[in-house]
């Protein structure tokens, strides 16, 4: 009986150096899939940060081109404007043609009247 009672003895400290060894590795994998997470949730950071940067690249690309359009826009509108000032300028040299040909024409008149008479 007192073998046994030895027996059962070592048999119960077996067992509960195995439950430690057991709780030991329970806390490990804890520990591990606690780990896992935190890189889990880096990695996610991470793709979040390069998505955000490459539609950032993405807008700043947009930004430029829409700039570049702007500044041609720009240059078309100047040199529409300088057209329009040279045409009025035209229109205005024209007009003191007309104008001086017409007081020309008038004082032609005015002779070709007079020596009518």
């Amino acid at each position: 009986l007192s073998v046994f009672i030895a027996q059962l003895s070592v048999f119960i400290a077996q067992l509960s150096v195995f439950i430690a060894q057991l709780s030991v590795f329970i806390t490990q994998l804890s520990v591990f899939i606690a780990r896992l997470s935190v890189f889990t949730a880096q990695l996610s950071v991470f793709i979040a940060c390069l998505t955000l940067s490459f539609h950032c690249s993405t807008l700043s690309f947009y930004c430029s081109t829409i700039s570049f359009h702007c500044s041609t826009l720009n240059f078309y509108c100047s040199t529409l404007s300088f057209h329009y000032s040279t045409l009025r300028f035209h229109c205005s040299t024209l007009s003191f043609y007309c104008s001086t040909l017409s007081f020309h024409y008038s004082t032609l008149r005015f002779h070709c009247s007079t020596l009518s008479f």
